[in-house]
């Protein structure tokens, strides 16, 4: 597949249906928070530039492994462990946008729905996944979600 790569997200997990947020309103619709690996080819990224061939292949984006209930994002460490090597990690407060504002953002134009899940956004540094490889993706205060690396035919 060429250059993939891994991101761990702070991941939303909608509890209500929700359409029109505020600012004052959005954390009303968060059931909790998990994690999402938005494993990501990087080579149809260049080519896709609505990037959905590059983030929505076959095996790609697992989640999990548990929802860390309330509504409160907060600002929490986020990394990756390649391989047993720690990367450089990042801090939710260095994404583009705080939960509010994706949340107010995505319902302006469309509705989510209970057990919807909303990605964040990657602050934090990654390293090329190639077969055999394990990643660890961590959210400091949900833990960590690990998956094996393999061709998929």
């Amino acid at each position: 597949m060429g250059h993939v790569d891994p991101e761990a997200e702070l991941t939303i997990v909608v509890g209500s249906k929700a359409k029109g947020l505020t600012l004052d309103t959005a954390l009303t619709a968060v059931l909790g928070f998990t994690i999402g690996n938005d494993v990501s080819a990087r080579d149809l990224q260049k080519a896709d530039e609505l990037w959905i061939s590059a983030k929505s292949q076959d095996t790609f984006t697992p989640v999990g492994p548990w929802i860390v209930t309330g509504p409160d994002g907060g600002t929490r460490a986020i990394g990756i462990r390649h391989n047993g090597t720690e990367l450089r990690a990042a801090s939710s407060a260095d994404l583009g946008w705080g939960v509010e504002e994706i949340l107010v953002y995505v319902t302006s134009f469309m509705t989510l729905h209970p057990g919807d899940l909303v990605l964040t956004g990657f602050p934090a540094e990654c390293a090329r996944l190639v077969p055999g490889d394990t990643v660890t993706c961590r959210v400091e205060g949900i833990g960590e979600l690990t998956n094996p690396v393999v061709a998929v035919a």
